[in-house]
């Protein structure tokens, strides 16, 4: 590449090239798993990870496997990551996901992570803006929930909730089964509220979708908040040019704007 460019075949090397491979092994290395789930275009990363293993296994082991050399498992239906297009994810084809594009949408960056919580690993998943907003969706109802259901309160009905959670978590990292049972904890008025409290606040510490965030109280500038009330009456004149234009405005006035059921909202970006 650097010769391509005219440029020294040495330019842009830092330690970082040498340190990630072994930061990456480490990270493989670390569970001793014997198979471990990657991409078709990722295989070199785990015969890196084996190289450094059987290296290390070699100087220090004294005769035992002190690393397990992991073996990779490709499946068929997700050997590659597919962007938003379909295509396989790559920066260079604008059809990657990047949590400043969420944040400029007024979207939670944290709906990316329950996206991606809310998908089996072994299968794929359907990243696309739809689902990322529903998610966003899921995260300020889940929010509002935990405040209307007020102080947790520990019981054995919870704690055994709470216990069969973490069952389904231990067996091959089903997240998503924990999620689909969140939701139903969350419709059933037959839990007591502190119950539910206690049990999404529990899972909460593992999944850190940050439930209890504290609403910041900030005072907008006059020029914010002239802005949004502008958008406002651009929405309800059906002028989205405008409103489009008026959201960009904000943005860069740290307002992230975004239009639910209830109207227009908006999230201070600090």
């Amino acid at each position: 590449q650097n010769t391509a460019k005219g440029i020294d075949e040495d330019d842009g090397v830092n330690m970082g090239l040498f340190s990630y491979p072994i930061l990456m092994a480490a990270d493989i290395l670390m569970f001793n798993a014997h198979d471990v789930p990657v991409g078709r275009d990722q295989t070199q990363h785990l015969e890196m990870a084996r190289d450094i293993a059987q290296r290390f296994n070699h100087l220090y082991g004294r005769g035992r496997e002190f690393f397990v050399l992991p073996a990779a498992v490709i499946a068929d239906d997700v050997a590659t990551l597919p962007g938003l297009d379909g295509r396989k994810m790559s920066k260079s084809a604008g059809n990657v996901v990047l949590v400043s594009d969420i944040a400029a949408r007024g979207l939670d960056p944290l709906a990316l992570r329950l996206s991606f919580l809310e998908n089996r690993y072994r299968s794929q998943i359907d990243l696309t803006w739809d689902a990322l907003t529903a998610a966003d969706s899921t995260l300020s109802r889940w929010r509002k929930k935990l405040k209307d259901w007020g102080a947790s309160t520990p019981t054995q009905e919870s704690e055994a909730t709470i216990a069969a959670l973490i069952a389904l978590l231990m067996n091959d990292l089903a997240t998503a089964d924990v999620a689909i049972e969140l939701r139903q904890i969350e419709r059933d008025e037959s839990i007591p509220r502190g119950v539910r409290a206690h049990i999404f606040r529990t899972i909460d510490q593992i999944f850190a979708l940050d439930l209890d965030r504290a609403e910041a109280l900030v005072a907008l500038t006059p020029e914010q908040s002239a802005l949004l009330s502008e958008r406002e009456a651009a929405r309800a004149e059906k002028d989205y040019a405008r409103s489009d234009e008026l959201r960009d405005q904000l943005l860069a006035l740290k307002i992230a704007v975004k239009d639910g059921p209830g109207g227009q909202s908006y999230e201070v970006i600090s």
